[in-house]
């Protein structure tokens, strides 16, 4: 019998523990709304944060859009960096980049808390700005199709804020969901022919793009656009 009551014990107090952790969307304005420039913020799922790239085209009155960058494995370096997403689509297309940094380079590694610090990025930036919904991008590169996906399976059955966008891009991305489920999406999927059989990245892009065109059979014509690389 005291098995059982040090069990049902347990399980009150991990339920307990739950009521307390709050959701990812639970924020506040924070310190950074309205803030220029490029910087970093936390999330409360570990060590992973997030950075934050504000176009100079945006304002209070010009309000933007949103771009989510799922980095590849052990591409946690790089998060700092909007140089050229920056220059070519950040401020062509008023668009603040989120980053996300995790910083133990390991997309296969507890991608559901990976999934919700970009949900939490995501609600914060929302936040902060005066951001366009569902006027976003989500894109993925190499290993960074994990989160991507999942973010996708869990949360792209109605746009809003939990899935502020209209345009999916795959880079060489290890998606492994159904490309055609939740709403119709505009798709970008490209892959190189050097990395065609790295970790079977040529099969999932082709995958991901037939589901799609299996789909349009019943949402009507697909927007997507899947290039193969050469050389690359």
């Amino acid at each position: 019998m005291r098995p059982v009551i040090l069990l049902l014990l347990a399980v009150v107090a991990i339920c307990a523990a739950d009521k307390g952790v709050p959701e990812p969307w639970a924020v506040t304005v924070s310190a950074n709304a309205g803030r220029a420039g490029t910087y970093q913020a936390t999330t409360r799922y570990g060590t992973n944060n997030y950075y934050v790239c504000v176009p100079t085209t945006y304002s209070a009155d010009n309000p933007a859009g949103v771009h989510v960058f799922f980095h590849g494995q052990n591409g946690q370096g790089g998060a700092p960096d909007f140089g050229r997403w920056k220059k070519y689509f950040l401020e062509p297309f008023n668009l603040i980049g989120i980053n996300m940094q995790y910083m133990d380079g390991d997309n296969m590694k507890d991608t559901e808390g990976k999934v919700a610090a970009a949900q939490q990025a995501i609600a914060q930036v929302c936040a902060d700005y005066k951001v366009i919904v569902p006027r976003g991008v989500v894109s993925s590169f190499s290993g960074g199709g994990l989160p991507h996906g999942l973010t996708s399976a869990k949360y792209a059955a109605t746009r809003g804020p939990r899935w502020p966008f209209t345009l999916s891009i795959m880079y060489s991305a290890n998606y492994s969901q159904d490309a055609s489920v939740g709403v119709p999406m505009a798709w970008y999927i490209g892959v190189g022919t050097e990395e065609w059989s790295l970790a079977g990245l040529g099969q999932t892009a082709v995958g991901r793009a037939s589901e799609i065109y299996r789909a349009s059979a019943k949402t009507g014509s697909p927007d997507v656009f899947l290039k193969v690389i050469a050389g690359k």
